[in-house]
Formats: structure tokens, sequence, C-alpha cells
């Protein structure tokens, strides 16, 4: 994404003071407000970009067609919105100094290609949609990430996977949702990141993961045709890019490493576990190799149980790590690691779920990628996480609380002292059955000024529906 968070937990337990800096808080510029007058029913996945003066763009799914729409530094809309596709998801987006701006998503299909447009500053399209990639390494996208440079360079990161490939934790017969065959998967997945000019010419690209680095993958085959209906990632290879002066990219994504599968005495039932890492490297513009890996942070196990025929118990939300560079090179890192979850579902029951820890970290490195200090814990049980800096390298981080967690955000200095409280920005009202986490869009202006948007459930009045919702902070 263009995106150019901390309690010491230590001091807490010994029961020491901690002398927190009184700085600028964030101030709302508005309320909250639907970031789509058209009235959809299923709005998902949004991103924001927010260039050094203020001016923003948001992108989100609007059932299936990916939909974009500027504002400026205020938050005054621009336009009314406008289709960037017909047939896509995931989107992220990209701003430029000028206000132009880049779109990538996931177009759906056989082969689920990631795409990018190129915009102007009044939201005209300077080109067609085009493939980031082409061939094979461009199969089974999952999702796609957009970093752009001063210059107009910009860099995409991609993950695949391959759910033919899949491990599987043995299928269910799926009773609540109605009548299929539901299948956790465990299949490789790879990520890669690709270089373009300003013109949106291809230069270089590389693949960044390991052979071994694996996502998990929820898989419905359908009782009547016997074809598979749908495949949704649930762990594992979510991505994020950001580029430096020099135009190099830095990409940072999860994955599931120490997987296994055990089936139980009990009828339909087996227990699957594994551990969520974070990990980051950085391909060079121009280079045809990238540089070291380096795995920034591990989950403790997940403890996936099902009993009986009839149910499905689902991973808990992966660390979705986002990331910012900061003027000096330094990548600043946040996400959301699970530890040790224990869920247990029971026929005809969305089950019972006992959360032992999941908590928002953030941590530093520095040019070279090296650990700059160790990860700062921030909250405690949060579903997603975004970051975003300014031009003095203070940063700003929104994440969602559990169920049905509130929308957060904080602002910290450049040493991750936290510049303000917190504030509720918003609610997401989800209920336990959404399988995943919508992500959380954040972008900051030079100024410290932030833009957030997220996903949020209405359930009156009319029809239960899905809308996006945005807000605009100032900093005084």
């Amino acid at each position: 994404m263009s995106l150019n968070r901390v309690v010491p937990m230590l001091a807490v337990l010994l029961g020491l003071s901690i002398a927190v800096p009184v700085a600028r808080a964030q101030t709302a510029a508005a309320n909250e407000f639907p970031v789509n007058v058209l009235g959809s029913q299923n709005e998902v996945d949004s991103a924001v970009a927010r260039n050094a003066s203020g001016r923003t763009v948001i992108v989100w799914d609007d059932n299936g067609t990916i939909r974009a729409r500027r504002f400026d530094a205020a938050g005054a809309p621009l336009d009314n919105g406008f289709v960037v596709d017909a047939a896509g998801m995931r989107p992220d987006v990209a701003i430029a100094a000028d206000g132009g701006f880049i779109v990538t998503w996931i177009q759906p299909g056989a082969d689920a290609n990631a795409r990018f447009r190129r915009y102007s500053a009044d939201g005209l399209a300077t080109g067609p949609a085009s493939p980031v990639l082409v061939g094979t390494p461009a199969r089974n996208a999952t999702q796609a990430a957009i970093a752009l440079d001063d210059h107009g360079r910009f860099a995409i990161a991609t993950a695949h996977a391959d759910p033919a490939r899949g491990i599987s934790t043995g299928p269910f017969l799926l009773w609540l949702v109605g009548a299929g065959i539901v299948d956790l998967l465990a299949a490789p997945m790879q990520v890669n990141v690709s270089h373009f000019d300003v013109d949106g010419r291809a230069l270089n690209s590389a693949t960044l993961s390991r052979a071994s680095d694996l996502t998990f993958y929820l898989a419905v085959q359908s009782l009547v045709g016997g074809g598979i209906e749908g495949v949704t990632p649930q762990l594992g290879g979510n991505v994020d890019v950001a580029l430096d002066a020099f135009g190099n990219a830095t990409v940072v994504w999860d994955s599931i490493s120490g997987f296994g599968v055990t089936p139980l005495v009990v009828l339909g039932s087996t227990l699957g576990r594994v551990a969520g890492t974070v990990q980051v490297r950085r391909l060079r513009r121009g280079a045809s190799q990238p540089g070291p890996e380096v795995t920034v942070d591990v989950g403790q196990s997940v403890v996936l149980q099902s009993f009986n025929p009839g149910t499905i118990a689902f991973a808990p939300p992966p660390p979705k790590p986002s990331i910012a560079l900061r003027n000096d090179g330094r990548a600043v890192l946040a996400y959301a690691l699970p530890f040790r979850f224990e869920i247990v579902s029971r026929p005809l029951d969305v089950g019972d779920t006992r959360e032992i820890d999941r908590s928002l970290r953030l941590t530093t490195l520095s040019p070279t990628l090296l650990p700059q200090r160790l990860p700062t814990v921030v909250a405690e049980q949060v579903e997603a996480a975004s970051i975003a800096v300014d031009a003095s390298g203070n940063a700003v981080v929104a994440w969602e609380g559990s169920l049905p967690g509130p929308i957060m955000a904080q602002r910290f200095d450049a040493a991750l002292a936290p510049l303000a409280a917190p504030v509720a920005v918003g609610s997401r009202q989800r209920t336990t059955f959404a399988p995943t986490t919508s992500p959380i869009g954040l972008g900051a202006a030079a100024d410290g000024s932030f833009a957030l948007s997220w996903q949020q459930r209405v359930t009156s009045p009319g029809p239960r529906r899905t809308t996006v919702r945005a807000r605009f902070y100032t900093v005084p």
C-alpha cells in the first residue's frame, strides 16, 4: 500500500509509572461517512492512499466491482466515485505528489492474475488495465499491494498459491451455510515483487518467498456438481510493500510454518498445528536477485479442532503485516501476531472460542533490514492492523479489537513512544460468522493528518449489508 504503532509492557507489569509525552493529539476533521454513494449491498476490502499534501484516494470492492473515489486534504469528496474494473477483488492504491494514482487488484478467474491501472489527478485513466505478471508466475494471485515513489516509479507485490497442491486437514460436511463439503487446505504460496517505470513498463521482478512457505485456504466443493465452488485465503499470504527514495522495494508478508495434521478418533475430527511468521525482504530497482530474507517474528502454535460431521473450525486471523518507510530509510512494521488459539466448533453451533493471546506489535528495521528493537506490544486481542508515517517519521497505527471490535487509531513518535491516547474511530459490527477480517485502509500526509477506511456491517434499516466507511483526522 501507499503507506508514507507503545505501551512498555514490562514497566506496566512491574508497576512502574510511565511518563507519556504530551504532544499534539489527533482530532477528527468530520464524522465517519459512507464512501460509496451508490448504495451497494456488499462493500469490502478498502484501501487508502494519501500524499504529502493530503490528497486522498479510497478504493474498495463493491460486490465484485473495483471502485475508487477521490478526496481533498480535508476529506471533501472530489467526485462521486467511478469504476476501475467491473470484475475484481482485494484492491490497493498508491498516490503521487501531483495527485495521480495507480490502482492494483486481483482479477478472479481460472488463473486469477493481478492487474493495475494508472490515473491522472483528475481521475482519468491514462492507460488500460495491465497484468502485473505474465505466464505461469502470474497464476493464482490472492493479493496485490502497491507503492509509488516521488519520481512516479512503482512496485507491486503479489501473493500466489495453488490450492490443487494443498494438504487437506480433512473435509467436513457443512450444514450451517448450505450443502457442500468444506476442506481446509495448507497450500504452497509464493510472494513476488515487480518494478515498473513512470510509464508503467515492467523493469524487473523476483520471487521473494521460500519453497516451504504455506498458506491456509478454505475450499468449498459442491455436493451437486462436485466442483470447487470457491477458495478463500484464511491464514498467510498477506503482503505489503514500500519504496525508498531510490525506488528499491521492501516487501513484508506472512506465511505458515510447522504445519501438521493429526486425525482424531472422533468421526470427522482433525487437529492442525501451525505457526504464523512475519518475513521481510528487499529487491533493489533493476536487480535480478533479492536481498537476504529476514524473519521478523514467529507466532506460537494455533490449534484447530472439529468434532463430528457438520462442523468446521476456522483458523484465527493471520498477522497481516503492514509496512511504512521513513525518510531515513528505516522500516516500521505493524502486525497482529496470533498466539496459541484454541477454537472448538460443535454441531449446528458457531462454536466456543477461547482466545489466549493475539497482540498488536510494532517494530523497526534498519535500512539494511536489521531489527532495531524487540517488537513492542501496543494492544491485545487485535484482529488487523495498518501503519503509515509522516514527513517527521511519526507513525499512525490503526487496528481492530476483538469481535465485534472497534476500529482504533493512535499516533507514535519516531522512537515508537505514544504521542496521544488511542481513539475509537468506528465499529465493524461484525458477527462470529465472518471467516476473515477485511483490511483497514490508512494513509498519512506530511503534516501527520491521516485518513482511514474500514468495512462495517449494517443490519438495519433494510437488508443486512456491508459498507465501506471512512474518517479523516487532523493534527493541530
